[in-house]
Parts: C-alpha cells; sequence; structure tokens
C-alpha cells in the first residue's frame, strides 16, 4: 500500500451507529442536543411483553377488551402482538442509533416488583437499566434520552423507592436539570454526563432531593398524531414540525411518527391472512416507517425528536445523519464516506415552506400534564426565542429497505 492509499483511506469518514453522538461532538460541539435529529422508539421495552401475567391495572383499553383477556387468556396472545412495538431488545436499539427511549413501568402486586409494561408486563425494570448502563459505559460519548411517561400503580413510597434505584444506577451520568434545553452536545461530553431524564411533574414526590430528572411539562413537547392511516399521519407530521418552531422551539420535541391503530384494522388483522394487511404493531410499522424515513430524507422541516415502531424496519440511520450533516454548524464538517456537501436553502425558501404547509387541517392531540405548583420545581429561565436555524439542503438519500444485520455507516438495525 502506498503512502498516497494509506492518506486517502484514512481521510474517509466510516463509523458505527453506536457512535454517531461521539463522532459529531467531535466536529461541532456547539450544537444544541435540541437542534439535532435524534432517532427514537415508541414504547422501547415491549420486546419482552409476556402473555402470562395479565393485563397491567389502569390500563386504558376499553373494559369489554380488558374482560376477554381476563376470561379468556389464550387471546392474550393477539395483545401481545399489537403491544409489541419493538422487535429488538434495548440494548440492540441503542447499539442500532437509537437514542430517545419511551418507558413505561408497572408495580405487579403479586411480587411487588416494577417491570416495565404496555398493556401487559415486560421485564423488570433493574434488568432493563442495566442493558441502558452497559451501553453507557462501553460508548462515554453518547447522550440518550429516558422518557419515563408512566408509574402505574404505585403509591408515592414505590415511586420514591424506584427513583432512587435508577439514581443509584446510573449516578453522576444523569444530567442535572439546570442545565436547562440550551444544552450542547459538547457540554454534555465534556462534563460525562450521558442521561436526560424525563418525569410526569407529578410522579416527582421528592423533587427537592434531587435535580437529576427533567419535568416533562416544561422541557418537552411529544406531539401524538392519533391516525391508522398513513396520508394523515404524514400531514400531521407536516404540522407537527410547523408546531415545533412555531410554539415549542424552546423545549426538546418529539415527533410520534407511527400509526395507532383502530379497532377495524386490529379486527382486520385477526380475520385476514393476507400477507397486504397488518397482524401486529411490527407489520404496521413495516407498512409504515419506510414511508415516513422518505418523507423526512425529503423535507426541508426537519424533526428534534422522531420515535417509530420496530427500527428493525427500515434502515433509519441514513436519514439521521443525512440530515445531521445538513444543519448549520455539522454542514461540511463531518460528511460521510462518498456524500457531497450539499446546498443551503435561503430563508425565502424556508418561509415559503412554512406557508405552504400553514393550512394543513389535521388536529394535533399533545400530551397533557397536571401544571406545576409554585416552588414545586427549579425554574428554568425562558430565553427569547433566537433566530429560526437555518437548514441546508438535504442530501439524496439511499432506497429505504429493511436490513438483516448490523453494520458500520449509515448504522443498521440487527436483524
Amino acid at each position: 500500500m502506498t503512502k498516497g492509499t494509506r492518506r486517502a483511506k484514512k481521510s474517509r469518514t466510516a463509523f458505527s451507529a453506536d457512535t454517531w453522538m461521539g463522532h459529531l461532538g467531535k466536529y461541532a460541539p456547539d450544537v444544541r442536543l435540541r437542534d439535532l435529529v435524534i432517532p427514537g422508539t415508541h414504547d422501547s421495552d415491549t420486546y419482552t411483553l409476556r402473555a402470562d401475567w395479565g393485563m397491567v391495572p389502569n390500563h386504558p383499553l376499553p373494559e369489554w377488551l380488558m374482560r376477554v383477556f381476563e376470561y379468556f387468556p389464550w387471546t392474550r396472545k393477539y395483545a401481545v402482538d399489537w403491544g409489541k412495538a419493538q422487535r429488538l431488545s434495548v440494548l440492540q436499539q441503542l447499539e442500532a442509533g437509537v437514542r430517545y427511549l419511551d418507558l413505561r413501568f408497572a408495580l405487579r402486586a403479586e411480587d411487588h416488583g416494577v417491570y416495565t409494561c404496555h398493556g401487559l408486563y415486560g421485564q423488570p425494570a433493574v434488568n432493563l437499566f442495566l442493558e441502558i448502563r452497559t451501553f453507557l459505559n462501553q460508548h462515554p460519548r453518547e447522550v440518550v434520552f429516558l422518557d419515563i411517561q408512566e408509574l402505574n400503580n404505585m403509591q408515592d413510597a414505590d415511586k420514591k423507592q424506584f427513583l432512587e434505584t435508577l439514581q443509584t444506577l446510573f449516578g453522576d451520568k444523569m444530567a442535572p436539570v439546570l442545565l436547562g434545553t440550551e444544552v450542547t452536545l459538547g457540554k454534555m461530553q465534556q462534563k460525562g454526563f450521558q442521561l436526560i431524564t424525563f418525569l410526569n411533574n407529578q410522579d416527582i414526590p421528592f423533587r427537592v432531593q434531587s435535580n437529576r430528572f427533567w419535568p416533562r411539562n416544561n422541557t418537552l413537547a411529544s406531539l401524538w398524531i392519533n391516525t391508522p392511516k398513513l396520508d394523515e399521519l404524514k400531514e400531521g407530521l407536516k404540522k407537527a414540525a410547523l408546531e415545533h418552531q412555531q410554539k415549542y422551539s424552546e423545549e426538546f420535541f418529539v415527533m410520534q411518527a407511527m400509526r395507532t391503530p383502530d379497532t377495524s384494522m386490529v379486527v382486520e388483522g385477526l380475520t385476514d391472512p393476507d400477507d397486504d394487511v397488518p397482524h401486529s404493531l411490527a407489520d404496521l410499522a413495516k407498512f409504515t416507517n419506510p414511508a415516513v424515513m422518505s418523507w423526512f430524507g425529503g423535507h426541508e422541516l426537519i424533526p428534534n425528536i422522531f420515535i417509530m415502531d420496530d427500527c428493525s424496519a427500515v434502515d433509519f440511520m441514513s436519514v439521521v445523519m443525512g440530515l445531521n450533516h445538513g444543519i448549520s454548524g455539522i454542514r461540511g464538517k463531518c460528511l460521510p464516506v462518498n456524500q457531497t456537501q450539499p446546498a443551503p436553502v435561503s430563508g425565502q425558501k424556508s418561509a415559503d415552506i412554512h406557508r405552504k404547509l400553514g393550512s394543513c387541517p389535521l388536529k394535533i392531540v399533545r400530551n397533557k400534564h397536571p401544571a406545576l405548583t409554585a416552588g414545586s420545581d427549579p425554574v428554568i429561565a425562558k430565553k427569547a426565542a433566537p433566530e429560526p436555524m437555518l437548514v441546508a439542503g438535504i442530501p439524496d438519500v439511499p432506497p429505504l429497505r429493511p436490513v438483516p444485520s448490523f453494520g458500520r455507516y449509515p448504522g443498521r438495525c440487527p436483524g
């Protein structure tokens, strides 16, 4: 191998999806986390759901359906099919590039243990946390968002014990809330912070004892586009992008890029064996994810955090890195192999896009939580809305397809 060949090989920018944040941090440490495009998963630990422990209390399923599952245990298999949003373990998801985890937990009365859940019970919570800690220990420059959306069937004492266990396991890896939503990727990496942990405000019964839990009411907006139809989902994503820029520009922002099955879809899946009909959430993601990733890859209004069902159904990291390379401050500094530098989008073009999308009629439901009581949380100073960040032109996105194995850039999900 000649000296020139060695130099050319060294200049190629290839890296694994499990270290993508560490890679970006070297070239763009000053980019804010809320300005990055961050892939996430919906109901992240449902990979572990089991049918033999019955239903989680207080789950928002119709009463008649709960009775069916209770009196006819064999039907719980279908509850697993339509409750299991992911086919990969959380560790596999993180290795594949996912950096936002949507988590729900419930206390099981029979053994007073805390488990992950989505209608049914999954694995013990501590097992999940050990998976996450293993990943963080092996990847010290990666940052993960934990969004703890439910602490089901727990009293305040149970919540306190659960959250103290969480702090014991992760310690100083948990970023303090006083960093605020202006925090940059470089700041997190410099200080060794690897977790941003969101909680509903009512689930923090001992706020004065910890500043490591971020109140969702103040710091995170998550928009749910409640529709089983793909066309309506795309229209809703357009409106959600505008909501982000116009209303929630100072918060972390989650776009829920998945379809919500309705009763007719589930019934059709149970009765129609055709391969073109979804028979589970994983099947539904197989039809949805490629179309959504294509939309993201070709659209100038980009999300902050987006979540999806079954991340193994699409090669999402090629889109994520293409979008991140287009953000002002990153563009041109760390382009992937064989990728050309895109041209910037003018401010006028961006404004034209906003006007075109302003008439989208689909209503978007924002997660609602009780208001904060005075003095119950540290005050996060609200700054004036910054000038909108110009977004570079989106590079060509390769054809999207299910990928059977995990490889190097552009980050493929394990099969």
